[in-house]
């Protein structure tokens, strides 16, 4: 008896299986990717201050400045009777050279810290006024500031002013640095401003030579002064190795003055005739405008930075005497100071 026998059929399950492509002689399919180029990741944000760009800053200046004052000193007139001419005679500051030297740290939060030093002297300003007009029609008065106010030469002689100043200053400064955009950079912030002004007026009226008397003054006026400052400045990139500078400052500062004024009269044979000491304290707030525009070029990857420009400071009643109100009682002019000129700079970034 013949029985019936099911086929064996092997159990190929997990088995690797031929690839029919490659059973037929064919190719295998190809197991890259699809060439679709992937979207680039956002670059990382750029900080304001690069850690290679941050550390101690060194900086110096080189000036060449003229103190002026905001009223004259010498009143020149002459007058025949019909026809009188006046001309006013301020100061005649002279440009002198002066330095301002500093240094501080910037940080990679874009935190800056700068404090500075800086001197000015004029000591040469002197002028001299003759009158050989022995009839009266030339006149010369001088104008201030001191015991002398208003005095006049109507006889032959000499007026001799001059006006020595001693200007220094310290300056403190803590703000932050950023760039509003590619081509501009701002630097904002505050600190203390300490100002020393030393300002020496002397004044000779002789008439000796026409037998009157000779008055000579020695006006000494001392201010010492410190108080809040804030500002800042700005760099517009015309290209990436050269820019225009800004710079703009404001202070308001508690002052103490201090006003000394010796007068000494003789007669045309040299006695003394009179001797007047005044002097005269006092504390006020003198207000202080900063400002100055340049350009400058930078070099080694924006380490140093080489510029120059003009600058400009005004000073709100630094120049009053209180002495002036001798002459004058309850009456006193007030007079500004101002220094301006040019600058040329160096900045390194360590």
């Amino acid at each position: 008896m013949h029985g019936h026998h099911q086929p064996v059929v092997p159990d190929v399950h997990g088995m690797p299986m031929p690839d029919k492509h490659a059973m037929h002689g064919g190719f295998p399919p190809s197991t890259c990717a699809p060439m679709i180029p992937a979207p680039c990741p956002p670059p990382p944000p750029v900080p304001e201050c690069a850690p290679d760009a941050c550390g101690p800053i060194f900086f110096g200046d080189f000036l060449f400045l003229r103190a002026s004052r905001r009223d004259p000193s010498i009143e020149v007139q002459f007058n025949t009777g019909l026809v009188s001419a006046n001309d006013l005679v301020g100061y005649d500051g002279d440009h002198e050279y002066a330095y301002r030297v500093g240094g501080g740290w910037l940080t990679e939060g874009s935190w800056i810290f700068l404090a500075s030093y800086m001197q000015f002297k004029d000591l040469v300003s002197n002028q001299i006024f003759a009158n050989p007009d022995p009839n009266g029609n030339f006149t010369l008065t001088y104008v201030g500031p001191g015991q002398l106010l208003n005095t006049t030469l109507g006889q032959p002689g000499t007026m001799i002013t001059s006006w020595n100043l001693q200007f220094r200053a310290i300056d403190v400064f803590f703000g932050g640095c950023w760039s509003p955009t590619n081509y501009l950079d701002v630097v904002a912030g505050g600190g203390l401003k300490l100002l020393y002004i030393d300002q020496d007026y002397r004044t000779t009226i002789d008439a000796s030579v026409s037998g009157g008397a000779v008055q000579g003054e020695n006006l000494v006026m001392n201010t010492t002064s410190m108080g809040p400052r804030m500002g800042g400045e700005a760099r517009c990139y015309i290209y990436p190795w050269f820019n225009l500078y800004g710079r703009g400052f404001g202070s308001l500062l508690l002052a103490h003055r201090n006003d000394d004024s010796i007068l000494l009269e003789s007669d045309a044979g040299g006695v003394i005739n009179s001797l007047s000491y005044v002097t005269y304290s006092r504390e006020e707030v003198l207000p202080v405008l900063e400002l100055a525009v340049g350009a400058e070029v930078t070099v080694f990857n924006g380490r140093l930075q080489l510029g120059g420009g003009y600058e400009f400071t005004y000073i709100w009643q630094a120049s009053t005497s209180s002495v002036d109100a001798l002459s004058t009682p309850r009456v006193i002019t007030h007079n500004d100071l101002s220094l301006d000129g040019f600058y040329a700079r160096i900045n390194w970034l360590w």
